[in-house]
């Protein structure tokens, strides 16, 4: 069924391992950083506004798909990493990558970064 609140959202959130995220809000949906910021596996719909090379996205707990097949193909891999790699240890430190890496503060480095490489500022 539906949460009637955010509260009651959340509190589901806070004890689930996978959480699917699909366009509809654009690439920055609430749902995306509720699913990454609690720790969870993400099963997202193709993330491409980084280039390939960059990795910025490249982490275990982060499964990406194109279609529906692919969403069939990543969840599966789910499954197989739950049941075999799943340890709590290594994906806390992940998690905390992701967060010091995506945070908002860290997007702001980011844009003033790329404005300075650019010449923009100083």
């Amino acid at each position: 069924g539906r949460t009637k609140t955010p509260k009651e959202f959340y509190n589901i959130l806070a004890r689930t391992k996978v959480g699917v995220s699909v366009s509809g809000g654009g690439y920055d949906t609430a749902r995306f950083w509720e699913i990454l910021g609690n720790n969870c596996i993400l099963l997202t719909e193709k993330i491409d506004i980084f280039k390939k090379e960059d990795k910025k996205f490249g982490y275990k707990t982060i499964y990406e798909f194109k279609d529906l097949k692919d969403f069939k193909i990543q969840l599966e891999k789910i499954g197989e990493y739950l049941k075999n790699n799943y340890d709590d240890k290594k994906n806390l430190t992940e998690f905390q990558e992701i967060i010091r890496n995506h945070s908002s503060s860290a997007r702001v480095e980011f844009i003033l970064e790329e404005a300075r490489k650019n010449g923009l500022i100083d």
